[in-house]
C-alpha cells in the first residue's frame, strides 16, 4: 500500500496553478514597491541643510532643530513611506484574498526572493 498525498494539498497546487495572471503580475508589483521603499526611506536621513526655506523654519524652534539633524530629506521620506505603505497594502491584500492557498503564497514569496538574489 503505497502513501499518497493529502488530496487537500494536491487540490491547493492546481488552485495555485488556476490563479489569473493578473495576481502574479500585482503580486511583483507590490513587492517591487515595498522594495523601493526599503531602498528609498535610507536615503532621507543624509543632507537636509542645503535647503534654505526648510532650514529657516525647522531651524526656529528646538524640536524644528531636532528635527533637520535627523530627517534630511523630508520629500523623500513622504515618498518612501508612500511606497512603503502601498506595496505592503497590495501584498496584504493578496494575502487576504488568497489566504486559503498556502501554495500560491509560499510561491509568490520563493519567486520574489529568487528575482531579488539574482541582482
Amino acid at each position: 500500500m503505497s502513501s499518497s498525498p493529502p488530496v487537500t494539498y494536491i487540490q491547493k497546487v492546481v488552485e495555485a496553478d488556476q490563479v489569473l495572471w493578473e495576481y502574479n503580475i500585482l503580486a511583483s508589483i507590490a513587492h517591487w514597491v515595498l522594495l523601493a521603499g526599503y531602498l528609498i526611506l535610507p536615503g532621507t536621513f543624509t543632507s537636509l541643510q542645503n535647503s534654505d526655506g526648510i532650514s529657516h523654519k525647522l531651524g526656529q524652534s528646538q524640536t524644528g532643530k531636532a528635527i533637520l539633524n535627523q530627517i534630511q530629506n523630508p520629500p523623500l521620506i513622504v515618498l518612501g513611506c508612500l511606497f512603503f505603505f502601498i506595496g505592503t497594502c497590495g501584498i496584504g491584500g493578496l494575502y487576504w484574498k488568497h489566504q486559503n492557498n498556502y501554495i500560491w503564497l509560499a510561491d509568490i514569496v520563493k519567486r520574489t526572493g529568487w528575482v531579488y538574489q539574482q541582482q
